[in-house]
């Protein structure tokens, strides 16, 4: 490659705009996304929502002191992966478990019961994600 040319990520579609690949979206179909849960610690965890949870635990660590690693996720049609997180955001906040933005005073086992229950109360189906677990660790 000629020195300051610069290298392009993608493919080109048909409007001439790039394209980013499945691969560097995450490992699931586009339309959907996973509702996964961080943990930094054995109480302390982060329920949230991406396309490429193993990605997103590494541009949160970048901010943090402490080792964030994926602890659960599941994959969802995407719309219905953000209905789930807004609703059990919306419940627990300003409960005594809250912590900060999406931070949550929860072990990584509740927050999986948690995210579960919410996901069955709204009467979507989710696939568990078997790189990240199941959320069967204690």
């Amino acid at each position: 490659m000629r020195a300051g040319r610069k290298r392009k990520i993608g493919t080109r579609v048909a409007s001439g705009a790039l394209s980013r690949t499945r691969e560097k979206r995450g490992p699931h179909a586009i339309d959907t996304a996973s509702i996964y849960i961080l943990s930094a610690d054995e109480y302390s965890v982060k329920i949230g929502v991406s396309m490429n949870p193993r990605q997103r635990a590494k541009d949160i660590q970048v901010s943090q002191d402490r080792n964030i690693c994926v602890y659960w996720a599941t994959i969802m049609l995407k719309p219905y992966a953000y209905l789930v997180e807004t609703a059990l955001h919306k419940r627990l906040r300003g409960s005594v478990g809250h912590l900060r933005g999406e931070w949550y005073l929860y072990s990584p086992a509740q927050a999986v019961a948690l995210v579960k229950s919410e996901i069955k109360a709204q009467g979507f189906n989710s696939i568990p994600c078997p790189e990240y677990g199941f959320g069967d660790r204690a």
